[in-house]
């Protein structure tokens, strides 16, 4: 070859190497991280020891995101009480990971985490991504406190590290869908879900119960997760009239339903669940009236003393006010060092059988796991719209 003459890379051999290049620094900034974290791990003085509680969920949604903030004051409280374990002082603290919304997300998360130093991990915060990820933390055997998701699904395989906060949906759905029946009286009904996990075993549940209660189910449609398309599917329910609409999707896409209903005129009632029971939802879902059903778990009455001192502490903290169902996050991570505390170690295995025999008297309420990880003695509450407000129909216990 000439001197001076260089060759030209041809574009598909530039394009490889640029692929090579950002898979290699993604890895190196993957174990970056985990070795600056690990670090972190092992960090303080010689009578401290540091102990980090994974967090994940959608940080960027509203009600996940606020929630990492009263997750995060739980952990500032545990450091100030100053536990000790095998003589040291712990030092707590929050790893945060955003698995926005998506399982696959979720599973990359779960790996994460698996593989770090986390003590154990409050999350996911949908469902679906609780049950994405539960298999990988099994494996990894931490514990996974999951602050609101509710699908039996999650629970059902039985993996022994696996937590639920509030009750599971079939418990709640038995419970109303008695009452939509028997007490208010509705005996036709209309069923929308996303095709998703969660939603389509909602669905499965929802038409099992009001059928067993002699109720007619009239149809059923499904529609994509990510629509704000439901003029298909709602006028099909318009044709037949149903008393109730139940939608079962992700609460992003409800108040969607809600304003398509109104601007359709449909006069059936729409049953929806999920973090939905909030003066925003009113407000986006617009003139709903007396529309609207939701069901939700039992939050402690507004003039709970440890509601209001913890709402109190929350504001002085983070200048805002906190988010209600904000209260399952943190007590997550309280029930997570009650028992760290209870096993007297920071092993995960140890955790785990200590969150088994934990009786924990949280803001939410007392918070003790069956061993299939269900929370016992779970309450919810049906709540229907007025006057834009939320006003309380019946508490199930």
């Amino acid at each position: 070859m000439a001197r001076g003459l260089r060759t030209k890379t041809p574009g598909f051999m530039r394009e490889r190497n640029n692929m090579r290049t950002q898979v290699l620094r993604g890895v190196l900034a993957g174990l970056l991280l985990l070795s600056a974290h690990c670090q972190a791990q092992q960090s303080g003085g010689a009578d401290e020891i540091v102990a980090t509680i994974g967090y994940a969920g959608p940080l960027k949604e509203h009600l996940a995101g606020k929630s990492a903030s009263a997750a995060q004051l739980a952990v500032e409280e545990a450091n100030r009480e100053g536990l000790r374990v095998g003589g040291r002082k712990v030092v707590f603290s929050l790893l945060l990971q955003d698995d926005k919304a998506n399982p696959r997300t979720a599973e990359f998360v779960a790996k994460y985490l698996g593989q770090s130093e986390v003590i154990a991990v409050v999350g996911h915060w949908t469902s679906a991504n609780s049950i994405s990820a539960a298999p990988i933390y099994d494996r990894a055997g931490v514990a996974q406190v999951t602050p609101f998701a509710w699908s039996k699904l999650f629970t059902a395989p039985g993996y022994r590290g696996a937590f639920q906060m509030v009750g599971n949906d079939e418990n709640g759905l038995a419970a109303t869908t008695n009452y939509l029946v028997k007490t208010m009286k509705m005996t036709s009904f209309y069923v929308i879900d996303d095709g998703g996990l969660l939603g389509s075993s909602l669905g499965d549940t929802f038409i099992a119960r009001v059928t067993a209660l002699g109720a007619q189910v009239l149809g059923r449609q499904r529609v994509s997760p990510n629509t704000s398309d439901f003029n298909a599917a709602l006028m099909a329910a318009r044709s037949l009239n149903p008393d109730v609409i139940f939608f079962s999707g992700r609460p992003v896409q409800s108040d969607v339903v809600a304003r398509s209903m109104v601007r359709l005129r449909l006069s059936s009632k729409l049953f929806l669940t999920g973090s939905i029971t909030s003066d925003d939802f009113l407000t986006k879902a617009g003139d709903v009236q007396d529309m609207l059903l939701a069901i939700k778990t039992r939050m402690p009455a507004a003039n709970s003393q440890p509601l209001q001192q913890l709402q109190a502490r929350y504001q002085a903290r983070f200048g805002e006010p906190m988010e209600p169902l904000s209260i399952y996050a943190y007590d997550s991570v309280k029930v997570i060092i009650e028992a760290v505390r209870k096993s007297g170690s920071l092993e995960r295995g140890k955790i785990i059988d200590a969150l088994h025999a934990t009786h924990y008297n949280g803001v939410s309420g007392p918070i003790a796991f069956g061993a299939d990880g269900t929370l016992l003695k779970p309450t919810y509450s049906l709540y229907q719209s007025r006057q834009q407000k939320w006003v309380l129909l019946h508490d199930f216990k």
